[in-house]
């Protein structure tokens, strides 16, 4: 049996960070984790010392990681400052506006690059214009959105060119 854990890389305590670590460490001696899931968060510096962590900790070969992103808007920043969800941390920079958030994001891509960490986008996105922002967040480039048709067999048809892309980040 495989199972996916979750870790939140942006713990700013030395208390919270010990006890975060700790469980995830337990929890990959089972040899049963296949999947980490990193919580979003805006602290890059914590991030990047929490990657340098996973890597001591996990076995690449056995255990893949999976980064969460969301793209900044004005909605997702004011949704987050009115009520932040639980274990959400972001910082005030981030939440000064859609730019500095965007950089950011950015700084986060980055390092997920660095530590060969698959983004998960967790923004809809739904129209040409909002795949043409993620695409430009992420620097990568495809086709405009096409909506599924359906088939004479009723089967879905094949997927947009812009989900093949994401799909191929995200594997």
């Amino acid at each position: 049996m495989k199972i996916s854990v979750a870790f939140n890389p942006y713990y700013s305590t030395d208390a919270e960070k010990t006890v975060e670590r700790e469980r995830l460490v337990e929890k990959l001696n089972t040899g049963y984790i296949s999947i980490v899931y990193l919580q979003f968060g805006s602290d890059v510096a914590m991030l990047r010392d929490s990657m340098s962590f996973l890597n001591e900790v996990v076995d690449r070969s056995k255990v893949q990681i999976f980064g969460s992103v969301f793209l900044p808007s004005k909605q997702l920043i004011a949704r987050m400052k009115f009520r932040p969800w639980k274990g959400l941390l972001l910082s005030e920079e981030f939440l000064s506006g859609v730019e500095p958030a965007e950089a950011i994001v950015k700084e986060m891509l980055q390092i997920y690059h660095d530590f060969s960490v698959a983004p998960i986008i967790e923004t809809a996105f739904r129209n040409d214009k909002e795949a043409e922002y993620m695409e430009q967040l992420l620097g990568i480039h495809a086709a405009p959105l096409v909506e599924p048709q359906l088939t004479t067999s009723e089967e879905p048809s094949t997927t947009s060119s812009k989900k093949r892309a994401l799909e191929s980040i995200i594997e």
